[in-house]
């Protein structure tokens, strides 16, 4: 039997099958959810929380949790294996043998008989407040790994955004029955049972989902607080732009520590010979070469511009030079024969391709711009988005590598 833990740092919760068991003393602090806080009487208000709020358990493996409380002296607290719906009128020994039992310890256990795709519950009771709270809890086939999309994400404090995570097994197929226990790391914000995540404060912080037995999945989050700065990417001074061509043009705000989110802004540009701008997307289509001008956008009650600099349009020199340089690699090493695509960031139009040498290696002569790169072989492949080439005359290194599908 193994007990199911993904970091030094998991949580624990109590649970028993048909008992209500008491165990003095409350756990550790934890993030939690679908709880059943009473109160009364005046004072301050008393709260159940348990970690996880949900939880997928593999058979043959034990999960641990922990409930605690505010405002209760001396918790104590009892725990209830509710059976799954699909086992009807089981006994309590056809539930921990199909669904799973649990010790007065605190410890869930699902056997090896513990049946895939069933869905049962923790109660969780505070016996003196009284509280309760309930825990869902599925039984998962064992998880190869999990992956969260996104994978990094910047906002506002006071902004929600939705997380997803994907949970494949030893197989390399996918679990379509999961709980997701999801944390937020940093005190940056909070988390919904539905992966919907709401920011809080500023600072660099993180997302995690756990899923069965398999590594902690996460996501980089960066929360910006008040915001004291704007700007548009990309940079330049100028930027230049290929007459009778488009350019995206994006805004990003900042605050005090740094933290930037790109968001949405009023565009213009001045004067009218250097082109023209969408107000609300910021492509810009550049007038006739030579024309100088300013570009502008407006957010969060800032204001940024950028010069503009009209150029005739480029033909890449043959051979070199080249302004973008890389190697596609795998988990042995370098990779040849690797079709590698551009394609614009703005509208996933494709700018050109290549195929990666022997030695992995590829190159490229583009224009400024903001610009996704991808490679694909076989089932394995490769992304890169958000790569920002502020010139034509700037030099990046974009390695790609691949990931079987």
């Amino acid at each position: 039997m193994k007990l199911q833990r993904r970091t030094a740092t998991a949580f624990f919760l109590t649970a028993a099958l048909g008992l209500a068991a008491c165990s003095g003393g409350g756990g550790g602090g934890g993030g939690g959810g679908n709880n059943n806080n009473g109160g009364g009487g005046g004072g301050a208000s008393k709260t159940l929380t348990v970690v996880p709020n949900q939880a997928s358990v593999e058979p043959d493996s034990s999960l641990a949790l922990t409930a605690s409380t505010t405002n209760v002296s001396s918790p104590r607290f009892s725990y209830l294996v509710v059976a799954p719906q699909a086992l009807g009128r089981a006994t309590a020994a056809e539930v921990a043998a199909r669904f799973g039992s649990v010790d007065p310890s605190g410890v869930f256990t699902a056997p090896a008989t513990a049946e895939v795709g069933l869905q049962g519950s923790v109660r969780v009771t505070e016996t003196t407040a009284p509280l309760s709270a309930v825990v869902p809890i599925m039984i998962v086939p064992p998880v190869l790994r999990a992956t969260v999309s996104p994978s990094e994400l910047s906002l506002l404090a006071g902004q929600t955004a939705q997380f997803s995570a994907e949970p494949v097994d030893f197989l390399e197929q996918p679990i379509l029955g999961f709980l997701v226990d999801w944390r937020v790391i940093g005190g940056v914000g909070t988390i919904d049972k539905d992966g919907t995540f709401h920011a809080a404060t500023a600072g660099v912080g993180a997302v995690q989902a756990r899923i069965g037995g398999a590594d902690v999945a996460g996501a980089q989050v960066t929360v910006v607080g008040s915001v004291t700065g704007l700007s548009i990417r990309p940079l330049g001074n100028p930027v230049q732009v290929e007459a009778g061509t488009t350019r995206r043009f994006r805004a990003f705000v900042s605050d005090a520590h740094g933290n930037t989110t790109e968001v949405p802004a009023a565009w213009d540009v001045s004067p009218a010979a250097v082109g023209t701008v969408t107000p609300a997307g910021g492509v810009f289509t550049a007038g006739a070469e030579g024309q100088v001008g300013t570009l502008r956008a407006q957010a969060q009650g800032q204001t940024a511009t950028l010069p503009i600099l009209v150029v005739a349009q480029l033909t890449p020199p043959t051979g070199l030079p080249t302004n973008v340089n890389g190697t596609v690699r795998d988990s042995n090493g370098p990779v040849g024969g690797v079709t590698v695509t551009v394609k614009l960031e703005s509208d996933g139009s494709v700018v050109d391709q290549t195929v990666s040498a022997a030695d992995g290696k590829f190159s490229f002569f583009l224009p400024a711009g903001t610009y996704r790169f991808e490679a694909a072989q076989g089932n394995a492949s490769a992304a890169r988005g958000g790569v920002v080439l502020p010139s034509q005359d700037a030099q990046l290194v974009v390695d790609l590598t691949l990931v079987s599908q």
